[in-house]
């Protein structure tokens, strides 16, 4: 059995819905490989964690792959190049032509309510 075999079967075999013959083969492989005893004992902390309704703090406890913690971090230091407005005002991240737009709009709604005041008073 091969280890990428062997990922596939884990949760089979933690739920005990493995053949006898293919539970002995996932225990044969497993004896002699300590990725795959890791990935198995990091499936049971999880599912007892899971169970035990510690959801949170079981994910929390669960490294993260390499890539994707790569990726989540440069995500993070993409979202906080956001300018001078951005830094004027945390959490908005605007784009230029919308910032325009709203600008646009702001000033033809005042000019058309200074318009209407003096229209009214004329």
């Amino acid at each position: 059995m091969t280890c990428e075999q062997a990922r596939m079967l884990i949760d089979p075999y933690l739920d005990g819905e493995l053949s006898v013959a293919l539970r002995r083969d996932f225990d044969t492989h497993l004896g002699g490989c300590p990725d795959c005893q890791s990935q198995v004992a990091m499936a049971r902390r999880l599912g007892s964690e899971l169970a035990v309704g510690n959801s949170a703090r079981a994910l929390l406890d669960v490294p993260l792959p390499a890539p994707l913690a790569e990726q989540v971090r440069a995500g993070v230091h993409r979202k906080r190049r956001v300018g001078l407005l951005g830094w004027l005002l945390p959490g908005v991240q605007p784009s230029w032509g919308r910032a325009l737009v709203n600008l646009a709009t702001v000033l033809v709604l005042a000019l058309v309510a200074v318009g209407g005041i003096f229209w009214l008073d004329g």
